[in-house]
């Protein structure tokens, strides 16, 4: 009699498991589906303040002299700190924008956040780096192979550094211009970034931000706290006018923490590596000149893009 309750017990806990699974494939869809019709809104958001852009006339111009792009304007775009990846991007990222970068080690997201630091320095617009997992020094010496610039900007307070790594591993901070905080304190950290961008808000109309990274936060429980942290930071970045890239190392989580997160985001540029060498491509994000995998030549401090046209890569 023991072993049929047993046996029926472990049917019902299995006929469980496979009820679990189909009713997350089912929200993984509405996620998916809930995200393009995010993108396609988003699409034409974009056309009723600053006019249909035509793919395949030149690229928009992208203010670089050291002035600010019109909030509003049809010109209102921001650079990536890559100009090839910008021309992917039909001139650049409108303010207001949250990106994800999203790839495994080494396959260029480092590479891009370096040179979204560095443009930023050489506009003269305010940045904000939170670094959770790297000592800031390694993220200073990164770009500035870049621009030279680097401690220059940091002690006139155009680029400001939120340290929430040196406390974490109980080393020294390694500036005397960065803000510590306690990375496993989510509300100091929010708070203290807030502070920061208020500040900025009151002599610019717009500043860039780099989240590097967001994996550290991002743990089994991310749908109650990480997600609710993220929603809350995200939300404030783009009411400040904030272009922001997040950093997210592939292949920690499974594929629908991926996509929750991506939601909550403007877009994404994601990356991969291989054999022949690495790639990326763009999700949402408003106009793209493709979307699909395009191929990237690193180079000492950045890298370039493959051909690449509205329907496939040359």
């Amino acid at each position: 009699m023991e072993d049929e309750q047993f046996e029926k017990i472990r049917k019902f806990v299995e006929e469980l498991k496979e009820r679990r699974e189909a009713l997350r494939a089912e929200l993984n869809k509405s996620v998916e589906t809930l995200r393009q019709l995010d993108e396609v809104l988003k699409g034409i958001a974009d056309e009723l303040r600053g006019g249909k852009t035509d793919v395949s006339s030149s690229v928009p111009v992208r203010h670089n002299d050291g002035g600010y792009p019109g909030i509003g304007k049809s010109s209102d775009l921001v650079s990536t700190g890559i100009d090839k990846l910008d021309d992917l991007l039909v001139g650049g990222l409108r303010t207001s924008r949250n990106v994800l970068l999203y790839g495994p080690p080494f396959s260029g997201k480092d590479v891009l956040s370096y040179n979204f630091i560095a443009r930023s320095i050489e506009e003269s617009v305010p940045v904000v780096v939170i670094s959770t997992d790297r000592d800031i020094n390694q993220i200073k010496y990164e770009a500035g192979r870049i621009t030279d610039r680097v401690e220059e900007a940091e002690k006139s307070g155009m680029l400001k550094f939120v340290d929430a790594y040196s406390k974490n591993i109980q080393i020294a901070a390694p500036s005397e211009y960065a803000t510590v905080v306690d990375g496993g304190n989510i509300s100091a950290l929010i708070k203290t970034v807030d502070a920061i961008t208020s500040e900025i808000k009151k002599e610019h109309p717009y500043y860039r931000l780099l989240f590097s990274s967001l994996t550290p936060y991002i743990s089994q429980d991310y749908e109650n706290k990480s997600m609710r942290f993220l929603q809350q930071f995200v939300q404030k970045r783009r009411a400040e006018n904030a272009v922001s890239f997040y950093i997210l190392e592939e292949g920690i989580f499974e594929s629908n923490t991926y996509e929750s997160l991506s939601y909550l985001m403007d877009g994404a540029i994601e990356f991969r590596t291989s054999g022949s060498g690495n790639r990326l491509r763009i999700r949402g994000l408003g106009n793209a000149r493709t979307r699909d995998w395009v191929e990237m030549y690193q180079n000492d401090a950045g890298f370039d893009l493959g051909s690449f046209t509205l329907e496939r890569i040359r």
